[in-house]
């Protein structure tokens, strides 16, 4: 819908639900979901998908609202919504709002952005419904079509470095400058650590950080050593989300496995939800339900289990992002497809072929049964969940002396969940256990008490 007076765009989402063929009002910045000048709604017939992977770290030193929202993508117009409350940032939009208070501080920011994946939808075989397309015309209520979503997200660390009095502002800030200008060259040790000198470290411990990020981390790192941005990221890299039909997807990881983790919670015809949203957005005026009573699905005991079972998930492939020709999978179905079942569901495919797969929890701690001046017998409990894809226990130990490590000690032949551990030195260890299945390890057992 683009005319000499309404060009193509290129805007930030900022959270929002922008959906391929919706109606969007560049004039009042507003998605239109209600309508649709479309025969159908676009399916996967009608989208395009290409794969993106796009890097990029900069380094800014900028605290203007103007220039800070450059940053963001947020053009002209949008950012008049911005200012006006009008647009509810999150993540690393939040940015804007962070505001350096005081002259006697260096502010830098990090901006590392990635983009995953481009959706474009096809034109040719779309319908479009006439009347409703004229109406959207003659009406005005529409200045464009979404057509195209690149998907990917941004970081950025706000580095800020306060200034004593008897120090040269100009000769403080060149040396930071070339200290990160480290990360815009991407000089990182494959560990996710910089590769950086004696009195870059003291310099960087001069520096106090804010995360604003559209990839969630353990911890807000609150000084620039507590910064594990790369290592965060190639974490997100090992879990592909999807947001296209899984069977579209399939095709291209055919001579792969992939274990795929599957959110089924809503039903395809939720009136109750369809409604809150509509009323969220105000374009309905009167309640259908209004003195229908639902029956939630959700409790503390199973959305407990769930939490529990995406945790298990994200761990696990955190643990095994290294096996080759191995792709782990996280996408969304009705529950509908599910018998209406409202859960979540782990499919392991080899060869296309899908197979149920519950990921196992960690295995219990390991209990000295028996003691000897050189051999320990161990046993342990089977994990909570998914011992029935244990193949077999690694063992690790742990000399109980300055600097020691764990390591590994022994892999058993099978899933028996106790061993014998002969020509031991005469020394105090500690044992942990984990379990190995077709897939990868598991999460290791908490250690044992001390032994010897």
């Amino acid at each position: 819908m683009c005319t000499k007076n309404n060009p193509s765009l290129n805007i930030a989402a900022l959270g929002r639900p922008f959906q391929l063929g919706m109606l969007y009002d560049y004039r009042s910045d507003k998605l239109i979901p209600d309508i649709s000048v479309w025969e159908s709604d676009p399916s996967s017939q009608h989208i395009s998908w290409q794969p993106l992977s796009w890097k990029k770290c900069e380094l800014y030193m900028t605290d203007t609202f103007t220039e800070k929202a450059d940053l963001l993508n947020i053009d002209n117009n949008l950012k008049l919504s911005v200012l006006a409350n009008l647009v509810k940032l999150s993540r690393s939009e939040k940015l804007i709002d962070d505001r350096n208070q005081t002259n006697h501080v260096l502010r830098f920011i990090l901006k590392y952005s990635v983009t995953k994946n481009l959706h474009a939808l096809t034109m040719t075989n779309m319908k479009i419904r006439d009347s409703k397309y004229r109406e959207v015309l003659d009406q005005k209520i529409a200045t464009h079509i979404v057509t195209d979503i690149v998907y990917g997200g941004d970081i950025f660390f706000v580095l800020d470095r306060t200034l004593s009095n008897d120090e040269d502002r100009t000769d403080i800030e060149n040396r930071i400058k070339q200290f990160l200008i480290k990360f815009e060259t991407f000089q990182v040790l494959d560990n996710g650590t910089l590769n950086w000198n004696y009195h870059e470290k003291e310099l960087a411990q001069t520096l106090r950080c804010q995360y604003y990020g559209d990839f969630p981390t353990d911890s807000n790192p609150r000084t620039f050593e507590e910064i594990d941005f790369m290592n965060d990221l190639r974490k997100q890299d090992n879990i592909r989300q999807l947001a296209r039909p899984f069977a579209e997807v399939q095709k291209n990881y055919a001579s792969q496995s992939i274990l795929r983790l599957i959110i089924h919670v809503t039903a395809k015809n939720d009136l109750f939800l369809k409604e809150i949203l509509q009323c969220l957005d105000g374009n309905i005026k009167e309640l259908t339900h209004q003195y229908t009573t639902q029956d939630f699905w959700f409790n503390d005991d199973n959305l407990s289990l769930i939490m529990n079972r995406i945790r298990l998930f994200i761990k696990f492939a955190e643990l095994n992002n290294s096996q080759p020709n191995f792709e782990f999978i996280v996408n969304e179905e009705y529950a509908d497809e599910f018998q209406m079942n409202k859960g979540v569901t782990c499919l392991l495919y080899e060869n296309s072929v899908a197979t149920n797969f519950e990921i196992p929890s960690k295995p219990g701690r390991p209990i000295a049964t028996k003691v000897s001046d050189c051999n320990v017998t161990l046993h342990w409990s089977k994990p909570i969940y998914g011992s029935q894809h244990i193949q077999h226990y690694k063992i690790y130990s742990k000399c109980i002396m300055p600097n020691s490590k764990w390591k590994l000690l022994l892999s058993t032949t099978d899933a028996k969940t106790s061993v014998n551990i002969p020509h031991l030195r005469k020394r105090k260890y500690q044992f942990k256990i984990q379990g190995t299945t077709l897939v990868g390890d598991t999460i290791e057992s908490d250690a044992s008490d001390i032994i010897g």
